[in-house]
């Protein structure tokens, strides 16, 4: 038998596929195409529940209280562009099981309108496909799955990833985690293919979850709340909150107005990643070499601080560490903006040094900035 022989440039070979680490962890464009549908795939913990968030996005979505417009549910493959929907010829539509209606992607038309089945009644809405919709100016796509699903993640393209956690007892403002505890490690890596961190959406969809005993909704929903925004800080997500029970459309509007943000600021993604400690994206976007300077000190609203400050005052050591020694700063531009790193000022006029003072000369950043010649 003649052992196949490899040549020396074949020893090391490896294909890249669409759904290996390789190709999952290709570098990100900073600067976005203006003109692009803005995907976003939110994780459901079963497939009960992502049909019954289904049906409360879908009323949350068309109530007509929010800038939110023109949304429809489009029984399209979620790969191909939007076009109009040709109906019975149409071969964009995905395969689904007799007796589920398809619906018209124009974003004319109402919900649930067309047909290539069997028409579809209002009270029955179809559970398939995806939500497309406009706010500002800007097209979204919004596809639910559940999480036994979520190796979908490794062919789909997205550019947001949320996980959904209902609460499950509003009495101690509990959500359902441990149904991810063991999930974080896969969403993650699934993370990666993401413009931002994972999205941690919690939400309120069922009166009934409240439990027994001495409470309020009002208090309820901000007890699970401040529970969502912990759960996020530790799973390094981005915590936000939806009440689909007695909330309205305006609370889709301010979520997807802050995916939209993201999407297109770079030092808006800095920020949230410095609230939440999450380094692997912030240094994406950081090593960026179109990086700007504008983009580094990206001001919070409320407070004025810079993403480095933010991460200062929240005691994120390593990730400032980490920032001062990027070798961005290095190099024979990075000087000027280094020094206006740490000579930025906040709304109240502290300084990156002063924070880092503040909180005592023995952190290490504090010796980066005094004792490693970046002082100036």
């Amino acid at each position: 038998m003649v052992e196949k022989i490899r040549e020396s440039y074949q020893k090391h070979s490896r294909n890249v596929s669409a759904v290996s680490d390789i190709s999952a962890l290709a570098a990100e464009p900073l600067r976005r195409d203006g003109s692009a549908e803005i995907r976003c795939v939110l994780l459901c913990d079963s497939e009960v529940e992502r049909k019954c968030v289904f049906d409360a996005m879908l009323k949350a979505l068309t109530d007509g209280q929010s800038r939110i417009g023109a949304a429809t549910v489009v029984q399209h493959h979620w790969e191909q562009p939007n076009v109009e929907c040709a109906a019975d010829e149409c071969k964009l539509c995905v395969n689904m099981a007799p007796g589920l209606a398809y619906a018209s992607s124009s974003s004319s038309s109402p919900p649930f309108s067309g047909s290539r089945a069997a028409a579809t009644s209002a009270a029955s809405p179809p559970h398939e496909g995806y939500f497309r919709f406009a706010l500002n100016g800007t097209v979204f796509r919004l596809m639910l799955l559940s999480k036994d699903r979520q190796n979908l993640l490794k062919i789909y393209s997205f550019d947001f990833l949320l996980v959904g956690m209902q609460v499950t007892n509003g009495v101690q403002g509990l959500v359902d985690q441990a149904i991810w505890e063991f999930e974080w490690k896969r969403l993650n890596r699934h993370s990666k293919k993401a413009v931002a961190p994972i999205l941690l959406l919690g939400y309120f969809r069922d009166i009934l979850k409240l439990g027994s005993g001495d409470t309020t909704l009002k208090r309820a929903l901000e007890e699970s709340r401040q529970e969502v925004k912990k759960i996020g800080r530790a799973h390094q997500a981005i915590p936000r909150f939806c009440d689909f029970v007695t909330g309205s459309s305006t609370q889709l509007e301010g979520l997807f107005g802050d995916v939209d943000r993201l999407y297109r600021q770079p030092g808006f993604v800095l920020q949230h990643c410095a609230y939440v400690n999450n380094q692997a994206h912030f240094f994406r976007i950081a090593e960026n070499p179109n990086l700007s300077e504008e983009d580094m000190l990206y001001r919070c609203e409320r407070t004025g601080d810079n993403p480095i400050m933010i991460a200062a005052k929240l005691r994120h050591k390593d990730l400032v560490s980490a920032v001062l020694r990027s070798p961005k700063f290095l190099s024979a531009d990075g000087g000027d903006m280094l020094r206006n790193v740490v000579h930025a000022r906040n709304s109240t006029g502290q300084t990156l040094l002063a924070m880092v003072a503040l909180q005592g000369e023995d952190t290490h950043m504090g010796s980066r900035l005094t004792g490693g010649g970046i002082y100036y």
